[in-house]
């Protein structure tokens, strides 16, 4: 672990120098259990921080090509969604008889939505070594993003860190029937939508190296609705209303 022993190290030297650069490195002190902040210097950081807010472009990549075989300490990436839904929506309407209507409807989705760690640039170095250096205390497995490749090189347009597809199912349904006679209207509608949920790992994180990878259990999700609403017509100006739902 040589090499992620070095990313951690440089890691946490550069956190240590921007954190010192900033207000709230000042109101961290404690001695004790005693909390003794540097009002003073919180302050002066504070200015310091609203006239150059910039970063230090030329520092990152000095502090890169410095690094033990060129392996970045620090690099530019994003977190990555990407969906493919496909969905599907029918609609019907009839009349079942001259004082009877009904509405019915479905709509069905299926999604797969990939999230993953996806690294855009290295910052000066020449790799990335995809371990988690806080966690070296713990085990050396408990730095490995995927048991499956430990101590995986990654590069520019490469996926790394995490890993997984979420996948869903969700259906939607309803019915309403309308009843109209020449004193009463009213109607009945019924819902019902279920959703299955199932998370795909890509990736056996070296935290949660027995539940991480591959499929999980499925989760259900059902629920049902009804409603139903009465109009009494007293005269041609005059009505009362009446609506429930469940």
């Amino acid at each position: 672990m040589e090499i992620a022993d070095w990313t951690y190290k440089a890691l946490i030297i550069l956190i240590l120098l921007i954190t010192k650069n900033l207000p709230s490195y000042f109101l961290n002190f404690h001695n004790d259990g005693q909390w003794l902040p540097n009002l003073g210097g919180a302050a002066n950081a504070l200015v310091n921080f609203q006239n150059n807010q910039q970063i230090n472009w030329n520092e990152i990549y000095r502090a890169n090509q410095n690094t033990v075989l060129g392996n970045s300490a620090i690099v530019l990436y994003e977190d990555r969604t990407d969906d493919k839904l496909w969905s599907l929506n029918s609609i019907l309407s009839t009349s079942l008889a001259d004082n009877i209507s009904m509405n019915a409807g479905v709509n069905a989705r299926k999604l797969k939505s990939h999230n993953f760690q996806n690294l855009i640039d290295l910052l000066g170095g020449q790799y990335f070594n995809d371990v988690d250096p806080f966690n070296t205390q713990i085990s050396d497995d408990a730095t490995q993003a995927d048991l499956n490749n430990p101590n995986r090189i990654v590069g520019e347009g490469d996926t790394y860190g995490y890993n997984y597809n979420l996948l869903a199912t969700t259906i939607d349904a309803f019915t309403q029937f309308k009843f109209r006679y020449k004193k009463v209207d009213f109607y009945l509608g019924q819902t019902f939508s279920k959703a299955v949920y199932q998370r795909d790992g890509l990736y056996r994180n070296g935290l949660y190296a027995s539940n991480s990878y591959g499929k999980s259990e499925k989760q259900n999700f059902e629920n049902f609705g009804f409603k139903g609403g009465l109009t009494y017509k007293i005269s041609g100006r005059h009505f009362l209303d009446f609506n429930s739902f469940i």
